[in-house]
């Protein structure tokens, strides 16, 4: 559990995207479903993480074909990974990088805002019945961060 705000002037820069689907396919016990939909609203909120979902209107898209992850440098250099089912693969080449990031910003484009995907996530836990979990009740012992509040409302905002 994270005490702090993970965000200071040395803080990286993190921008997450999920297709709408991660949201409700069941792929854990439902506490455990509601303590990572929950987790990732509360990164959504914070300054240096963009939390953002692709939804299903946007239909087929490239982030559909794999997760990838690309770590950009202070000197501009970029590094992918490619997710595949057997092991991962490291992409250098200064073409293929560049062009996995031209589709990592268009896909950003048909993503929902980073407040719209924050919203989205929450209401998730509601329809798949996640917040019938918690009963709706003031939460702060059973909340997976400690926090107080509603609990499908009660996503933190603010850190520290």
């Amino acid at each position: 559990m994270r005490e702090s705000c993970p965000a200071s002037a040395s803080s990286p820069l993190v921008y997450v995207m999920h297709d709408e689907s991660v949201l409700y396919r069941p792929v854990a016990p439902a506490e455990v479903m509601y303590a990572q939909l929950m987790h990732l609203a509360d990164l959504a909120a914070w300054p240096n993480i963009s939390v953002q979902v692709v939804p299903y209107a946007a239909g087929g898209h490239i982030g559909l074909l794999g997760a990838f992850t690309i770590a950009e440098m202070a000197d501009m250099s970029a590094t992918v990974f490619l997710e595949n089912a057997a092991d991962g693969q490291t992409v250098e080449d200064i073409d293929h990088v560049s062009q996995i990031v031209a589709q990592f910003d268009a896909l950003r484009g048909d993503a929902l805002t980073v407040g719209q995907s924050r919203d989205l996530i929450v209401r998730s836990l509601g329809r798949r019945g996640l917040s019938s979990f918690w009963g709706g009740r003031n939460c702060r012992a059973q909340h997976p961060h400690g926090r107080a509040g509603r609990c499908v409302g009660g996503v933190s905002g603010r850190c520290g």
